[in-house]
């Protein structure tokens, strides 16, 4: 178990340098992954990341290692993730801002409302499953998939962008009405849900 002392007082900073493979607890206050190199980031299933989690790499990338659950808002300063075909799941309503994700596999919410993505650049084929609520200034380089839902997340107007194709199996729509999910897609669409 890795987690700060819970009296309100103390918090723990990890910073690491090397690899991480979380199989039990990990909800320390934040943990920052600022290796000069490549840095495999893995969890047993069952397992999520319970930490904030701060990208700060002078060099290499973060490469999946297992599917990812985060449950922490994960900050990308400098550095990208590497996802290949893994799975990267948001519970509750944590995001990941301001990086690059290269990813063939699936990109899924649980128990949230809140946006999870915002201003960050997905290379490759992004797959939405479950309900995705997606915040302002998103890049889709290559196609996105809809398998489940995606959104705008509450009280929030979004212009996003697909720089490739768009595969519609579900649904695409505004979170609730005057609330606005714009897509500007420079591809072909295909829609194939609602």
């Amino acid at each position: 178990t890795i987690r700060d002392r819970h009296d309100g007082n103390w918090w723990l900073y990890l910073a690491i340098g090397g690899n991480v493979t979380n199989n039990g607890t990990w909800t320390n206050y934040r943990t920052t992954l600022n290796g000069s190199g490549n840095q495999t980031m893995s969890q047993a299933a069952g397992t999520n990341w319970g930490s904030s989690i701060t990208l700060d790499k002078s060099g290499g990338e973060i490469v999946a290692g297992s599917d990812l659950e985060i449950s922490q808002t994960m900050t990308m300063n400098f550095g990208t993730l590497r996802m290949g075909g893994y799975d990267l799941t948001f519970r509750g309503s944590p995001f990941l801002q301001s990086g690059t994700v290269y990813t063939t596999g699936g990109l899924s919410q649980v128990d949230g409302a809140g946006e999870v993505i915002k201003s960050t650049r997905f290379i490759g084929t992004t797959t939405i499953r479950n309900t995705v609520h997606i915040g302002q200034g998103n890049v889709f380089e290559g196609t996105l998939i809809v398998d489940g839902t995606l959104q705008n997340a509450l009280n929030r107007d979004v212009t996003n962008t697909v720089e490739g194709n768009v595969i519609n199996n579900g649904s695409i729509q505004n979170i609730v009405s005057n609330w606005w999910l714009t897509l500007n897609i420079t591809g072909n669409i295909t829609n194939n849900g609602v």
